[in-house]
Order: C-alpha cells, then structure tokens, then sequence
C-alpha cells in the first residue's frame, strides 16, 4: 500500500508570532512530518521584508523537494503566494487566479504521476470575497477524481458557503479536528486538509513554533482497483 503524507502551513511569511525569521524553524518542522507534498500558503519570494529570500526554493532544498510557486501579489519573479513542494513526481501543474476584492488571491495544483491532484490555496477575508472565489475553485476542481485540497480558508467549517463547496466538491476533511489560529493557542479551525476518493490512514495537527498558524498533515492512501469480471463464456 502506497502511503503519501501531505502537510499543509500558512508560513506567515517565515515570521513567527513575535514577528522574528522563522524560516529554518519551519523548515525543522516540515523535515519532521517527513512528508512527501506539502502545499504551503503566504510564501515569500524575493522580498525584502524576508531578506529577498526564495522561500519555497529552500524549504524544498531542505527537504529534497522540488518547489512550485504562484504569486499573485508581486511584480516580475518577486511575488507573495502559495507554493507547493513536492517529492513524488508532478505530471502537471496549474495556476488559477481567484475572483474577489482585497488581496488578491489564488490556487495552485500539481497532478502527480498516480493520477492524484493537489490543491493549496488561501481565501479572502470577507464573505462576499470567499465565496466568490469557493465557486470559481469549485467549478475548477469539479466533482469527480481522487484530490486532495489544504489551505488557509479564513472561515471555520460551520460556515454555510463552506458546506455547499464541500457538497459540490465532494471533499470532505481528513485533517484532525482540531483548532489551527492563532499560535501559541488555538481557537479557531481555519485551516483544512480536504480530499475525496482516498483513504485517510492518520493525521494530526501541531502548533508549530514557526507561524502564527498550525501545521496540519494527513497520511492518505489511494483505493485499489476494482477487478474487472471476468468476461462471460460465449453462449453456444
């Protein structure tokens, strides 16, 4: 049985709650759920406020991943966005600007080689804003194939424009169900491990000391096969 562990973290911009460089913290704490995807949001590249550093790029050389990045806020190859890095294979990738006002925000996803799709994103702060951008996400993940979505949606899970992308997507959580904001002490459950057409074997989530939200990871498991029949004898 093929296990992949996927995390997903808000970096906070490699800062940690006292606004400190928190980089190679949240690289010790990735290292340490030893996953094989993690899909990261609020990832810095090339900005001076985190020492014009390609945060995905290291993370990934710390964890011998290959990184992919898209920001949408930022100019030429500097940018703010989400990124996922990677350790199996990646098929295919896809970046899809999201509607809404406020910062402008987006998904990223990479197909890999087993025909399973992951998804990180990061939502809007208002209403109005996310569910904007939940049904533009929704009609691009459509309702059918094995996925996997982790992200920061802004928006606890009672949420009703929540509940109707998770019906029509047919995700439903395999992240713990545990609050994940603000780090030291969570209150809220903003963030989420979402799939559909897996198994989930285990997950947890851990208030890291890196950021201001937690690391969540879920280990998953693809379904085997279903044999076909064995065809039926020739009538004679």
């Amino acid at each position: 049985m093929d296990i992949i562990r996927i995390c997903s973290y808000n970096l906070h911009s490699g800062r940690d709650t006292a606004g400190q460089p928190s980089l190679a913290r949240i690289a010790a704490s990735l290292a340490a759920v030893e996953p094989d995807v993690c899909l990261l949001q609020e990832v810095d590249r090339y900005l001076p406020r985190s020492r014009f550093q390609d945060q995905a790029a290291y993370l990934a050389r710390r964890l011998d991943a290959e990184p992919h990045f898209y920001g949408r806020l930022g100019i030429g190859p500097a940018g703010f966005g989400n990124a996922v890095l990677t350790r199996r294979p990646a098929a295919r990738i896809r970046r899809l600007a999201l509607p809404g006002g406020g910062e402008p925000r987006a998904a990223l996803s990479i197909a890999l080689e087993n025909g399973l799709a992951v998804w990180t994103t990061h939502l809007g702060l208002r209403d109005e804003w996310r569910a904007a951008q939940m049904s533009a996400l929704a009609e691009a993940l459509g309702a059918q194939g094995p996925l996997v979505l982790g992200g920061d949606f802004n928006v606890e899970g009672e949420d009703t424009a929540l509940q109707q992308f998770l019906a029509q997507t047919k995700l439903q959580a395999i992240s713990a169900a545990s609050a994940t904001f603000p780090v030291p002490n969570p209150m809220h459950r903003i963030d989420f491990l979402l799939a559909r057409e897996v198994i989930a074997v285990d997950a947890a989530t851990i208030a890291a000391p890196g950021s201001d939200h937690c690391l969540l990871w879920a280990s998953i498991t693809l379904p085997a096969p279903v044999p076909l029949p064995p065809p039926s004898p020739d009538a004679g």
